[in-house]
């Protein structure tokens, strides 16, 4: 069986897209069984959903480059 790490966040936190106001789960990272002890923490970096529409394009600021946030997660392996 395998994991999906979004159900280790707090349900607020459980979005990585926002659609006509409309927070939704469309990015995740899965481990297997093995994995799992390895898994340290996980989240969504808040570079692009949380920030308006009109910074797109805006080739001077880092925020709304994607509609998604990116999945990042953290693993220690001996």
């Amino acid at each position: 069986d395998l994991i999906n790490l979004v159900d280790l966040i707090k349900a607020e936190e459980r979005y990585s897209y926002i659609f006509d106001g409309n927070a939704q789960v469309l990015d995740h990272i899965v481990v297997n069984q093995a994995m799992r002890p390895h898994v340290l923490g996980f989240g969504y970096a808040r570079i692009n959903a949380d920030h308006p529409e009109t910074l797109r394009g805006d080739f001077a600021r880092p925020e709304r480059y994607s509609d998604h946030d990116p999945a990042i997660a953290f693993f220690k392996i001996k």
